[in-house]
């Protein structure tokens, strides 16, 4: 039986336009802070060729 308390799984439709929009409204309003996006190290996994894991 699922947990009642646990979070419904997030597409990654939605984790994509929800990070898009964060990013675009830091660019336009605070653009010294858009570095914050970035990482030194970034590495991806092949999960499947139509999905890839970061």
């Amino acid at each position: 039986m699922a947990d009642p308390a646990a979070p419904a799984p997030v597409s990654a439709q939605v984790v994509g336009n929800a990070f898009i929009q964060q990013y675009y409204h830091i660019l336009h309003q605070s653009p010294r802070l858009v570095h914050r996006f970035y990482q030194d190290r970034i590495s991806a996994n092949l999960v499947s060729p139509r999905k890839m894991v970061l």
